[in-house]
């Protein structure tokens, strides 16, 4: 997949584009995506968004390494992520249709939602948008809300934010379409893990990154092209330290051939919260309990019939 950051680095290409907030790539946008891949032929298939556009205060679902790695496994083929300067605050609709997305971005068609507007306060809507697209004689793909609703109902990133946050990573995957998931490069931790015979992959996330809830959650990890079934713990280890840092530990619940080095990339999707974190009186009652967590994990992708690597 292309990736672009600026629109000066833009190579030309012609493209069927997708736009709107994208905090996170639900159902709705994926079925943006589902119109974009019947109609856009030899067009590549692109998602323009606005780094630096505020739609209130709130941590990321996704960070723009882990919306990278959506777009790529949804099957887009460019991600434009360029900054909304003040030059393009100020365009009318009529700058930003011809100018910008004909004119930089080569847009040949033009994917969004009913309700989606553009131009300077917002000025367009998706009538202006059609009635553009007709001048300018490029395709415009505008989708109802009941197309792009779940059972009638608008799919929105606050209530999947709400859901993850209160640890309910099922009904969050539903609406995403997808697993929630932490992307990032491990780091070496105290390697009390190992010590406890239960050694963990560590990552630290940013601190604009939101996380579920503090516990302890059935996941699958993606290393390299590889997915492992995994039990990971959300939390602070309250058991052996009083800081606050909050770390996704992930441990592997099959063994692999290769010892896996620190600074490794790896992708933890989220499938449902085991239970909450607690503190333990002693590092033995600890690792009883990540035993009897490791066993639940194990029994459970048991029961899907997943194969893995």
């Amino acid at each position: 997949m292309y990736y672009f950051d600026d629109i000066t680095e833009y190579d030309g290409a012609d493209c069927a584009i997708m736009l709107g907030k994208f905090d996170g790539l639900h159902i709705g946008h994926r079925a943006l995506l589902s119109e974009m891949k019947k109609n856009h032929g030899e067009l590549r298939m692109t998602i323009l968004t606005f780094d630096g556009m505020h739609y209130g205060e709130h941590k990321d679902l996704f960070t723009k390494r882990e919306k990278r790695i959506i777009c790529e496994d949804a099957g887009l083929e460019a991600y434009l992520n360029v900054p909304f300067t003040d030059e393009i605050r100020r365009m009318t609709p009529k700058e930003f249709i011809e100018g910008y997305l004909c004119g930089r971005c080569h847009a040949k068609q033009i994917y969004v939602g009913e309700n989606w507007r553009f131009g300077r306060n917002r000025e367009g809507n998706t009538k202006i948008l059609r009635k553009l697209c007709n001048e300018l004689g490029i395709e415009a793909f505008i989708l109802s809300e009941t197309e792009l609703s779940e059972k009638g109902r608008a799919v929105s990133c606050t209530d999947i934010r709400s859901l993850i946050s209160a640890g309910r990573t099922e009904e969050a995957t539903e609406l995403l379409g997808g697993y929630y998931f932490v992307a990032g490069r491990t780091k070496p931790g105290r390697k009390l893990g190992t010590e406890l015979h239960f050694p963990t992959l560590n990552l630290y996330p940013d601190s604009g990154k939101l996380l579920p809830k503090n516990g302890v959650y059935l996941t699958t990890t993606r290393i390299g092209r590889d997915i492992y079934p995994s039990v990971t713990n959300v939390g602070t280890k309250p058991t052996v330290t009083d800081e606050l840092q909050v770390v996704v530990e992930t441990h592997l619940c099959k063994e692999i051939v290769n010892d896996i080095d620190y600074y490794t990339d790896i992708v933890v999707y989220f499938r449902k919260m085991l239970r909450e974190e607690q503190k333990f009186s002693s590092l033995s009652e600890l690792s009883e309990q990540i035993g009897r967590d490791k066993a639940a994990a194990i029994a459970y992708f048991e029961s899907t019939g997943e194969v893995f690597a």
